[in-house]
């Protein structure tokens, strides 16, 4: 017996829980956490409890994201495709787009709240936490295209419905 398609089932399972992490993660900070920080009287709690949550969310999401791309590649490379389809390779640009979009979100706007903050600064602080919601809305919009797309993508395939010649030909 080959232990390929244990491997290939392994990759799967943890594809899925990276990505139901990840998602999750944002939906939880979009939708749950940042409403409840809201109501927050305190302007200055509510700056620390942001701070507090975004940096959790960023620890858990590059977990959620480099475990997404080794096993993708990962997938990749034990399947040997001939060639990849181009529902994988729009995947692998929409990571690269959400690899980019992290970086810009923890690295640019999450450090320079972080300064605000410790400058006293809470207007900056605050409206740079705003721009991040943005990002992170972003960031959710683009996991969940990811998602369909990860799970119709074969399908379309299947039906000869998804490639790029039918779609610069006009069919």
């Amino acid at each position: 017996m080959s232990i390929m398609p244990i491997l290939l089932f392994a990759t799967d399972v943890i594809h899925e829980i990276a990505t139901v992490l990840f998602v999750g993660g944002l939906y939880f900070m979009l939708f749950v956490q940042l409403p409840a920080i809201a109501s927050v009287k305190s302007p200055r709690m509510r700056l620390q409890l942001r701070h507090a949550s975004f940096k959790r969310l960023f620890r858990w999401s590059w977990l959620g994201l480099v475990l997404m791309w080794l096993t993708g590649a990962y997938h990749l490379y034990l399947t040997k495709p001939a060639k990849l389809e181009m529902y994988v390779w729009i995947m692998i640009l929409l990571y690269a787009i959400f690899t980019l979009l992290l970086l810009v979100a923890q690295f640019g706007v999450f450090i320079d709240a972080i300064m605000a903050l410790e400058d006293g600064n809470s207007e900056r602080a605050s409206w740079l936490y705003r721009r991040l919601r943005v990002l992170i809305w972003f960031a959710f919009l683009l996991a969940v295209a990811l998602m369909l797309l990860d799970n119709t993508g074969p399908a379309l395939v299947q039906f000869g419905g998804f490639n790029l010649e039918s779609l610069l030909d006009g069919r």
